[in-house]
């Protein structure tokens, strides 16, 4: 085979990957909201934040766990404030 017919392979393979990966990552996406509908992308800058702010993906896993279990209700007959 010619050196140039394999770059070319290699180049075409390249691009049909990078021309579908859009596609697989909303498929991807989908497929797990559809199983846990809390899920959120991950984003470009979340790979910042867990390595300069590492508490922040603790920090919005208690903010989503406190908006998703309601709070306690008042006590009947309780002091008001």
């Amino acid at each position: 085979m010619d050196v140039g017919l394999v770059a070319l392979i290699v180049v075409a393979l390249f691009a049909a990957s990078i021309a579908f990966w859009p596609t697989w990552f909303r498929w991807e996406n989908d497929r797990k909201r559809a199983k846990d509908p809390s899920y959120r992308a991950p984003t470009v800058l979340g790979v910042f934040d867990e390595i300069y702010r590492p508490d922040a993906h603790a920090a919005s896993q208690i903010a989503e766990a406190e908006s998703v279990i309601p709070a306690p209700a008042p006590k009947a007959g309780g002091k008001k404030r």
